[in-house]
């Protein structure tokens, strides 16, 4: 028997409403983030019982995945269990992650590390000498929105909106580099170029083929 079971016999109502609600939300995959007010208390629950979330998780091949100088809780868990991103979507996150870890760099008193709508389209065109259709880019933001990647202040259409990028950005390309992402987009750019070739009479709200499936957790 992985772990010891006794423990949910002692849990309240409250700690088994918080145990449920942390379970589906890391199955589904969902970061959980300590900078956001309302994950604060399932963060910090999480943190206080890794024991009986390693136990339940551990029955089907997952286990908890922390940082703690993050703020960030996600699972881990067998190969399949992953989320596809389109080619475009990879690029993106490969400039999210270089724009992330910018303002990383950055002396910022600021507690959020953001970046204008406009920049991030700026430098998703420099980055891989393409820029998507006006649809494709704001469903692409979209995505990352649901996965909790970045929030969006403001229109997703305006380039003047405000897109906050989430530390789960480190979890979903684990060990990108600046350096290493870089290296990644200039691959990307021959695979970008033949995909928007071959797609270039097909109405931008077609999704082009499912390109790579980076861990989720």
């Amino acid at each position: 028997m992985i772990g010891d079971w006794s423990v949910f016999e002692h849990f309240s109502e409250r700690e088994q409403e918080l145990f449920a609600r942390g379970v589906n939300t890391l199955i589904s995959g969902g970061f959980i983030l300590d900078m956001l007010d309302r994950d604060k208390p399932l963060y910090r629950f999480i943190l206080s019982h890794e024991e009986a979330f390693d136990t339940y998780l551990g029955l089907s091949g997952w286990s908890l995945r922390k940082d703690e100088s993050l703020g960030v809780i996600a699972i881990k868990g067998p190969g399949i269990a992953r989320f596809s991103l389109n080619l475009e979507e990879t690029i993106g996150l490969l400039v999210v992650r270089v724009l992330y870890e910018e303002k990383r760099l950055e002396i910022s008193l600021a507690r959020e590390r953001t970046v204008l709508q406009s920049e991030l389209q700026d430098r998703y065109r420099v980055l891989s000498d393409r820029a998507p259709g006006k649809t494709r880019f704001v469903n692409m933001l979209r995505r990352f929105r649901t996965l909790r990647l970045i929030a969006i202040k403001g229109e997703e259409t305006d380039p003047d909106s405000l897109i906050i990028l989430y530390p789960s950005i480190v979890f979903a390309l684990d060990g990108e580099s600046i350096d290493e992402a870089h290296d990644r987009l200039k691959k990307l750019k021959s695979a970008a170029a033949d995909t928007y070739e071959e797609t270039e009479n097909i109405d931008e709200d077609t999704d082009p083929d499912i390109f790579s499936e980076p861990e989720r957790g």
